[in-house]
């Protein structure tokens, strides 16, 4: 059974490459922030990197979501996961001669070369979603890493010595495409992955069968439509696909409309200052999206990622059990829907804990933030607002990353359209606070606009998943459905999902204290002579407040949260043999 220890596990790897890639990339960023202006950064940091992330969050991640979700056992349904998987590559490839054509003058160069690093990159998805589904995390951290190493050396070298500006950002992201691609094609030969008859995978069994794949997307289309035109049920067509197979395909045709609506709210942000702003604007943005996000993507990303394959292989657990024959069927569903919600609470009320530190502590101390870090060059009124704001923003992140993993994970393919919806209430949101935030507060309203949208995503995820413990039958599609009551959990227990995301009545009253002596202490040093010894002072009265907080924190976790927590940071051989 997935547990909570099997999710910090699997985040172990992913979170120690993750501080590398960041680590780098904080250091890479410092560097060109000292040598590029805002105008530059605007450019490349949002409106080039805007049609990098549409073209590739478009075309793969509804595939990813679909093929994560199955377990692969026979060579039928791994050749379905291969055949989805160079779908990205295709319409990348069209999506190149359209852009092209569209944008043949404004800065045609640079789309191009964001265009190829983006086609490069989509090359390895074939063997990054055969990986993931097979839990080998590694090959991903490894392509990502060297990719990322590549791509800063790239970068120094064409921004900082040749001086191509705007241009010298294209030649890295194709620098990265390719040994991200180059790298993951590699790890094949170490893959444990294994065909029906024990061999090992090799590099030529990602070849893609598009014929058999195009076959049942055909069927599946028309069998929608004359669904959607006749009143009268109609008889699902013969396909020539397993049932595993079938799921992956029907799951990525519904995820899509789902991953339309969740990239225009994850890059609502870009498009919005893209049209309103100007590219000053834009970098003063990039600046504190890149610092403010730093920690949310180091931490919660590594976390959502592990937890989206738990959660996933959990509830396929609870589906299998629920379906199947077997006599002890109601017990071994109950026993993976009770790990099922014992990893969201704790996940949920860990990243709750972590979230409220921001603002307590970002508030009062990003001042200091900016003087040291962004330097002289940066230094203003608004880049300090902005960087506060983002404190706030990056508590509902953590929330949200997690209910969400969760609602994706286990809700099947034929109720997707209930998630859009939420999507739908989100991106609504979003635009009602945007506009007239931007006029008031200039580059703080849009991440206060993020809030509101990220607050409505969490709200109805929430919804969702209190129905979903309330009634598990929702986790089954229905034509898996056998028994719709097989399974029922004490609906009053759900209470405590939400009760552990508000911080227990003693840390509560340390994060109350904290806020109130680290403004007090800001407010010590707004007024003094802002010289070292008064930095230090500062500084260091954070430091004893945010020990005595850490501390309340693990006298108040419960004992086994205590131990998985320890297990973790100790006992490191041991959660590798669990990976």
């Amino acid at each position: 059974q997935m547990t909570t220890t099997t999710v910090l596990s699997s985040a172990k790897w992913t979170l120690i490459a993750a501080i590398f890639q960041k680590v780098l990339s904080f250091v890479l960023n410092n560097y060109l922030i000292s040598i590029v202006g805002p105008a530059i950064l605007g450019q490349s940091a949002i409106q080039f990197e805007l049609i990098l992330s549409t073209l590739l969050f478009l075309s793969r991640e509804g595939i990813r979501v679909a093929v994560v979700r199955e377990t692969i056992i026979v060579d039928e349904d791994r050749q379905t996961l291969i055949d989805l998987s160079w779908i990205p590559s295709f319409i990348i490839f069209l999506s190149i001669i359209v852009i092209v054509t569209v944008f043949p003058y404004y800065n045609s160069t640079v789309i191009l070369l964001y265009c190829i690093g983006a086609f490069l990159e989509s090359l390895s998805e074939p063997f990054y979603n055969s990986f993931q589904n097979a839990l080998e995390v590694t090959a991903r951290i490894r392509s990502e890493t060297i990719g990322l190493l590549i791509k800063s050396i790239v970068t120094i070298v064409a921004v900082a010595y040749i001086r191509l500006e705007v241009e010298g950002f294209g030649y890295a992201q194709v620098s990265y495409g390719a040994v991200y691609f180059l790298t993951m094609l590699s790890y094949t030969s170490v893959s444990k992955i294994t065909t029906e008859n024990g061999s090992p995978i090799l590099i030529t069994s990602f070849r893609p069968d598009f014929q058999r794949l195009l076959t049942c997307l055909v069927q599946s289309v028309k069998y929608r439509i004359s669904s959607l035109i006749s009143p009268k049920p109609i008889q699902e067509p013969a396909y020539t696909l397993s049932i595993t197979s079938q799921r992956m395909c029907s799951t990525a045709y519904n995820a899509f409309f789902s991953v339309f609506l969740k990239h225009w709210l994850t890059e609502a942000d870009k498009v919005t200052l893209s049209i309103f702003t100007t590219h000053h604007d834009q970098g003063l943005y990039a600046v504190s999206n890149n610092y403010g996000s730093l920690v949310a993507r180091l931490l919660f990303l590594p976390l959502e990622d592990s937890s989206r394959l738990v959660f996933a292989k959990t509830a396929t657990e609870f589906t299998n059990s629920v379906t199947s024959t077997s006599k002890n069927k109601h017990q071994q569903a109950l026993l993976a829907l009770t790990s099922l919600k014992s990893v969201l609470i704790k996940l949920l009320a860990l990243l709750t804990a972590i979230g409220i530190l921001f603002p307590v502590f970002g508030v009062a101390y990003m001042d200091i933030f900016v003087r040291f870090v962004l330097g002289m060059k940066w230094q203003g009124l608004e880049t300090v607002r902005t960087l506060q704001t983002y404190c706030f923003y990056i508590l509902f992140l953590g929330i949200n990353g997690i209910s969400e993993a969760f609602v994706q994970s286990v809700t099947p393919h034929s109720s997707f359209g209930r998630l859009n919806k939420g999507l739908i209430l989100s991106s609504i949101a979003f635009t009602a606070v945007a506009i007239p935030s931007m006029r008031v507060f200039g580059t703080r309203g849009v991440i206060l606009a993020n809030i509101a949208s990220m607050v409505t995503r969490i709200g109805y995820n929430m919804i969702w998943i209190h129905e979903i413990f309330n009634n598990p039958m929702h986790m089954i599609s229905s034509e898996q459905l056998i028994n719709r009551h097989a399974i029922e959990m004490d609906t009053e227990d759900n209470i405590s999902l939400f009760r552990r995301l508000i911080p227990p009545l003693r840390s509560a009253c340390a994060l109350l204290v904290a806020a109130i002596v680290c403004a007090i202490s800001h407010e010590y040093y707004k007024t003094s002579s802002q010289d070292l010894i008064a930095v230090g002072v500062h500084v260091g009265i954070g430091g004893v407040v945010g020990i005595f907080v850490l501390v309340t924190y693990v006298c108040d976790m419960a004992a086994e949260d205590r131990a998985v927590l320890l297990e973790w940071l100790v006992r490191k051989n041991r959660n590798d043999k669990v990976e």
